[in-house]
């Protein structure tokens, strides 16, 4: 008899040894270490060149600022366009009016007030006021700048009604109008004046100063020589004060100064507004606050201390993320390395740095798998140096214990014919001879476990031979109640299989099911192709008692039964045959519900393995 090999390591592991609370204590570890070196290295650069970076956007601030009053003009002189063009349509509409022109003719108040009004509320705008004509001595004034017979538009510099509204109110307010003037004329004869726009004050500034972010004060100017006083302002740079406003009452485009308002300093572009004559009507400051830069703030002495602490807290931060996506798989990685040291050889770890570190964690996991196959390789070595003992055994043992049986069997029925019909001893004689038989099965049940033959390959049909075993034990079904459902794939893949074997198979399951239903139930027996994966299954459902969890995982390990009178290698015969198939068998169960039974076969031409056995035999020449 072969002797059992010992596969047990020589030498004992020795453990990781733990350290103690003191010295976990004192340990600083790769994340500390890491930060430690991101501050030192990364503080002093970071101040450096935050103070550049501060100063250049200190400087750079004041070109941004002169770019945003140049696009806040831009965004005047297109609102005062939209009013201009706005109260140009309402004036030409108005000098065509015929209701208008009869009310003047007819020197109607009211109704000349009510289509004014109207008027200015269709168009949206300030003002909409009608005046008598000109006297000849004031024409021909106006006439040296403007084209009466024509409408006029621009900005305008007036008294204007202090309500708003149409019609010839008191005149009180003096303001700007962006707008248009125009003569209403009926059959060659002037009527009267219309003026309307809206007017450039302080509604007008506090709109747009906030859509634009910016401070816009307008100004009416009837005297240019008080501009000063109007804006109440002080120029500091980079004009001289004096020289500053009298080149702005010649210019007529806009001129930029740091200027002091309300005691806060603001960056300011003044814009002249002129008439069609090019008198100076008016002006507006548009101003941003100089302090919106931060360069007051950069320039304090505390700034660098602030400045400091921040680049330490950034580059702490910084350090500790870094640090941790560098120590974290490196822990993950320390904990697997305990774990296989301990046996568990189950580990794979996922690391996702993209660097030498999850190169290393790929070969780890690598190796896991290794040491695992190599664990259940020798798991196997160990099953199969055993089965080959026990093979030996077994064929020993079969041999002596079947001559006996055989001599049993043949005295009993000997004994059995011997004996009249009626005499009871011949009870006795069945009994012995049904208990040799059981015996005999069990003897070789062990044997074909031990030892089993190769199984011999045919092209069949996967569904007449579940058919067969069915069709065999339909009749004992019904006898036990148990209702019997089948549902064979016309379409199932023929494959290369042992009929024989793979009828002991069935035969072996559909019998467990029978018994796990003693009051009846159902069984249902299918078959089905899987073309993706090139397999076959066999499906056999019970709604019998169930397999609790526990007994799951071992109902295919040899002699485990839960049979009084099992011999336990029935489903390992089961899978052992399966897998000699290059197949498998696939088990799940619910307690007082049932079982279900997936046997799975590769699908197998004759060609196919007649291929592999020829890629075998030159694998085998070569190497010799």
């Amino acid at each position: 008899m072969p002797e059992f090999q010992d596969f047990s390591p020589s030498k004992v592991v020795r453990p990781i040894p733990e350290k103690s609370t003191l010295q976990k204590f004192f340990r600083v570890g790769i994340q500390e270490k890491l930060i430690l070196a991101f501050i030192a290295m990364g503080l002093v650069p970071m101040v450096i060149s935050h103070q550049i970076a501060a100063q250049s956007y200190a400087e750079s601030i004041y070109r941004d600022m002169r770019e945003s009053l140049g696009r806040t003009e831009v965004i005047i002189r297109e609102q005062m366009l939209r009013y201009e063009m706005a109260a140009l349509d309402c004036c030409m509409k108005l000098s065509k009016d015929p209701d208008l022109v009869s009310a003047l003719r007819e020197a109607d108040q009211v109704r000349i007030a009510e289509i004014c009004g109207q008027a200015q509320s269709q168009h949206g705008l300030d003002i909409v006021k009608y005046s008598p004509p000109l006297t000849p001595e004031a024409r021909r004034e106006v006439e040296k700048d403007w084209d009466l017979g024509a409408p006029l538009r621009g900005i305008l510099l007036g008294r204007w009604p202090a309500e708003q509204g149409g019609g010839t109110g008191q005149d009180t307010t003096l303001a700007l109008v962006a707008g248009c003037r125009v003569e209403v004329v009926d059959q060659g004869e002037v009527l009267a004046q219309i003026v309307a726009g809206n007017l450039l004050g302080p509604t007008f500034a506090q709109d747009l100063g906030g859509a634009t972010g910016t401070l816009i004060l307008p100004q009416t100017v009837e005297d240019p020589s008080k501009l000063p006083e109007l804006f109440e302002v002080r120029v500091d740079s980079p004009w001289d004060e004096t020289e500053f406003w009298q080149e702005f009452q010649e210019s007529k485009d806009p001129m930029y100064a740091e200027v002091e308002y309300e005691g806060k300093p603001f960056s300011a572009l003044f814009l002249p507004l002129r008439g069609r004559s090019g008198k100076l009507n008016g002006a507006v400051m548009v101003g941003l606050l100089r302090s919106f830069s931060f360069s007051n703030i950069m320039e304090d002495p505390d700034f660098f201390y602030l400045s400091l602490f921040l680049d330490l807290v950034v580059a702490t931060l910084l350090g500790i993320t870094i640090a941790r996506s560098i120590s974290k798989p490196i822990r993950k990685l320390a904990k697997g390395v305990r774990e296989v040291s301990a046996g568990n050889l189950d580990q794979n770890i996922k690391v996702r740095t993209r660097d030498e570190i999850q190169d290393l964690a790929a070969s780890f996991n690598v190796m896991s798998e290794g040491l695992q196959l190599m664990k259940e390789m020798e798991e196997q070595l160990r099953v199969q140096d055993r089965l080959a003992a026990l093979g030996e055994l077994s064929a020993g043992v079969a041999h002596e214990i079947r001559n006996p049986l055989s001599i049993i069997k043949g005295s009993a029925e000997v004994l059995r014919k011997k004996l009249p019909e009626e005499d009871p001893r011949r009870e006795l004689a069945d009994f012995i001879t049904s208990e040799v038989d059981r015996l005999n099965n069990v003897v070789t049940d062990f044997l074909q476990f031990a030892r089993p033959n190769p199984p011999e390959l045919t092209h069949e049909d996967v569904n007449d031979v579940v058919k067969r075993s069915v069709d065999m034990l339909s009749d004992r079904l019904v006898e036990k109640g148990i209702d019997l459902q089948t549902d064979f794939d016309a379409d199932c893949d023929r494959t290369l299989l042992d009929k024989e074997k793979i009828h002991q198979v069935l035969l072996n399951l559909i019998i467990n099911a029978s018994q796990s239903m003693e009051d009846g139930g159902e069984l249902i027996v299918r078959t089905s192709s899987a073309p993706l994966t090139k397999e076959v299954r066999i499906v056999i459902q019970d709604s019998g008692c169930g397999i609790s969890e526990e007994d799951l995982q071992k109902i295919f390990n040899p002699f485990f039964t839960t049979k009084p009178s099992g011999t336990g290698l029935g489903l390992a015969i089961v899978q052992r045959i399966l897998e000699a198939h290059g197949g498998r068998v696939e088990v799940s169960s619910t307690v007082g519900k049932g079982t279900c039974f997936v046997l799975i076969l590769p699908v197998r031409s004759i060609m196919q393995e007649e291929s592999s056995d020829e890629t075998e035999v030159n694998g085998t020449l070569s190497r010799a």
